[in-house]
């Protein structure tokens, strides 16, 4: 009998419920995994292994098992962190289709990261790692301000935090510990600018450009994430597309989806870090699919395959995501979101990644502004952010 043709889903959890109806649609078996047996990923899946996406043995010996059903041909993770090593160690031992590992571990790891970029003279912060048996700050060898964070953290934009006085260093990295998946945590040199990313995909050599995005953050001393704008300026896109290019050959990234965070302090951009995972945050599901009518999901799952991922068909539509906090609309919701409706013509988006605690903050809303020109664009968010902030109170 032949064997079905079959996906792995390194995590089943909601975020993945997407990318598990897509893989179905094109019809292919789900191999979900997940630790947790009540995933709500797994009642669409034709074979459901519970294990740890930090453990890739153990998914290795349960996916052995299945050889003999089911034809393995792709594997894909929308989980960040640990999971994507994983991914990458799995599709090794099967000839899949992925980034290699020691990529995949360098990359993903914060301090490992940075600490390569600063070797290899791209342009990055200065760093310095500290972990949980050793957090001698004796020897920094920059001044402040200094930025704190996790070096692999799987909850969005947690225990980062901006340090003027190196006397609340201790505690910021105490903080860092707690959330780190690896016990490591980076003190980097703080870069005072804008936050840019570049979502790329990376096929046989080549790149193939996606779009280029400003992360909208609530500033110092947490930078909690509010969401996306798009498309940036003509001359900010292409200093952000030499520096990921130069990232991308000099690391020599293939078969992955390269999605780099930088920031842009008016002159120059700096990598802070780079995600090989599908990410979430509403990228794939709403800011993609809005400015640019493109399916994140479905070009992933044919890399996981072996075949070229495209590149959008149209020109990017201005469009403004922005993440409401439980801090910013406290009991008044509904209230916001008719008003935002009525005076702004916003959109109210819901997707599953979007309920997201960062440090003592909250997101619990989420809406799409669009204008096809720039200036009336500019001035509709500048708009809203000011009435927000009277809203507030």
């Amino acid at each position: 009998m032949k064997k079905k043709k079959a996906i792995i889903s390194i995590a089943a959890g909601s975020s993945q419920q997407n990318l598990i109806h897509k893989i179905i649609k094109k019809g292919f078996s789900v191999i979900g995994v997940d630790r947790n047996p009540g995933a709500v990923g797994f009642k669409y899946c034709d074979e459901c292994i519970i294990a740890s996406t930090h453990d890739p043995d153990a998914i290795i010996e349960k996916l052995n098992s299945l050889i003999s059903k089911l034809d393995l041909c792709g594997i894909i993770t929308q989980s960040s962190g640990i999971p994507v090593i994983t991914t990458a160690k799995i599709a090794k031992y099967f000839n899949l289709p992925y980034i290699s590992p020691d990529l995949a571990e360098n990359i993903t790891d914060k301090a490992k990261l940075i600490t390569m970029l600063n070797k290899y003279g791209i342009s990055s912060p200065k760093i310095k790692v500290l972990s949980s048996k050793n957090r001698s700050i004796s020897n920094i060898k920059f001044d402040p301000p200094f930025f704190v964070k996790p070096s692999i953290c799987f909850k969005t934009h947690t225990a980062m935090k901006k340090i003027e006085d190196i006397s609340f260093l201790p505690l910021a990295i105490e903080k860092a510990l707690e959330a780190s998946d690896n016990e490591c945590v980076n003190i980097e040199q703080f870069i005072n600018g804008i936050d840019i990313g570049s979502i790329d995909w990376v096929f046989n050599k080549k790149i193939i450009h996606v779009a280029t995005i400003q992360e909208i953050n609530s500033g110092e001393p947490y930078f909690y994430g509010l969401g996306w704008k798009a498309p940036i300026s003509p001359k900010l896109e292409k200093i952000v597309s030499e520096l990921q290019k130069q990232f991308i050959s000099e690391l020599n990234i293939d078969n992955s989806l390269v999605q780099t965070s930088m920031r842009y302090n008016g002159q120059k951009a700096y990598i802070i870090e780079v995600h090989l995972d599908l990410g979430g945050d509403g990228i794939p599901d709403i800011l993609l699919p809005y400015c640019l009518n493109y399916d994140l999901l479905d070009n992933a799952i044919e890399l996981s395959l072996g075949n070229p991922p495209q590149k959008p068909k149209k020109l990017p539509i201005p469009t403004y995501l922005r993440f409401l906090l439980e801090s910013e609309v406290k009991n008044n919701i509904e209230y916001i979101h008719q008003n935002i409706k009525e005076k702004f013509d916003g959109i109210q988006v819901k997707f599953d990644g979007l309920i997201s605690s960062m440090n003592n903050e909250k997101r619990i809303g989420a809406i799409i502004f669009q204008n096809p020109d720039m200036k009336e664009f500019n001035q509709l968010i500048n708009e809203f952010e000011k009435w927000l902030r009277g809203a507030k109170k």
